[in-house]
Order: structure tokens, then sequence, then C-alpha cells
């Protein structure tokens, strides 16, 4: 993330798609010690070095823990959308179980140093699109959560889409600095996209 964001925390930094029929969400917060006392911060590309970001898919007996971080995710996202638990305490997501079982749906954990740290759950096709993307609170620090995004960007070569809501300007933010790749702004059913394509490697 480029030193204009370097005092900034993401709040939600998430992408959200028709799955949870929920609009895409993020959020940054500042964060007073770093933004008042800048020289104390290890620069960014020394501290991504020390840290080891890593994705893998979940698997099948990984799948109560990825609910559990939904759980979390969803969490955030009722702070600025109209959510509800259901009778039981939980937020639904009605495609959840999908993610295991349609081949064009990969769910994703999200690791740094060993420690869980958030996950990702992507609808490839043409294009492909990251459905959701969640890194908790503890991690929203030192370029993890733009790391792991290009690691799944990577995964997947071809087209690409993100969204967001339009009044959530700080989502297209971090987007925008997270994408590793040019891309295009464009507007689709009056919500901002970025449009662009990852080479194989």
């Amino acid at each position: 993330i480029s030193a204009r964001y370097q005092c900034l925390q993401p709040l939600v930094s998430v992408t959200l798609a028709s799955d949870a029929n929920i609009a895409n969400v993020g959020s940054w917060l500042p964060i007073p010690e770093r933004c008042a006392t800048p020289a104390h911060s290890p620069p960014a590309r020394e501290t991504e070095r020390m840290l080891n970001v890593d994705v893998t898919p979940a698997m099948f007996e990984d799948k109560a823990v990825v609910r559990r971080l939904l759980q979390l995710y969803i969490h955030d996202l009722s702070a600025f959308m109209d959510l509800d638990v259901d009778e039981h305490g939980s937020f639904g997501y009605r495609y959840f179980d999908h993610y295991w079982t349609d081949p064009e749906r990969a769910p994703f954990l999200i690791r740094v140093d060993g420690n869980l740290a958030g996950f990702a759950l992507v609808r490839s096709g043409t294009p492909h699109d990251m459905a959701e993307f969640f890194v908790m609170r503890h991690y929203r620090r030192d370029g993890i959560a733009p790391r792991a995004a290009r690691d799944i960007f990577a995964r997947f070569p071809g087209e690409w889409q993100v969204r967001q809501v339009t009044t959530n300007t700080h989502a297209t933010a971090f987007w925008r600095a997270a994408i590793p790749v040019p891309f295009r702004d464009e507007i689709l059913d009056d919500r901002p996209v970025q449009r662009f394509v990852i080479e194989p490697a």
C-alpha cells in the first residue's frame, strides 16, 4: 500500500458479491499512533518481508473454520448494513455449502506466520470475482491484506473484476491499491468496478 495509506487501518476490507445479497463494503480508520509518529513505524517493505502470509485452499475439513470466520466477517458488515442474525444467533449465507461442491467456486484460508488471519471466497469464470474477502482486525496492517489478495489473483489468470458500493470510497481506494496490474474503472449496476487481467506466471 502506498505511503498515503500507511497510517490507515482497514476496518473492513472486503468484496461482497450477490452470494450474500450484500454489496461490496470496506472501510479504513486512522491509527493515531501511526499517523502521529510515522518515523517510528518500520518501512512497509521491510515489515512485509518479515511476515509469512500464506493462502491455502480450504478443504472440506476446514469448512467449520471458514463458517466461524464468516460470522466475524458479516458481523463487521452489520456496522454498515442492515444485517440481522437468525433465531439461532447466526448470520446466514445462502451459497456457503456450494463452495465445497461447485467447481467454479473456491474457498481459501489466509494465515500469517501460521496463525489464522482470514478467508476468501472466489467465483471463477469470465470474469473471475472475489466474492468475499476478509482479514481479521489484528492483521489489518503491514500490507497483509493486499498480499493475500494478490496471491489469490495470481491463482486465477485471466479477466477479473472487483466491485464496491458507490458510497464506500475507502473500499475503492483499498482495491485500487491492492490490484497489482493496470485496471479500468467502470460502473456496473450503479457500483464502481475495477476490471483487469492477470497474466499466467
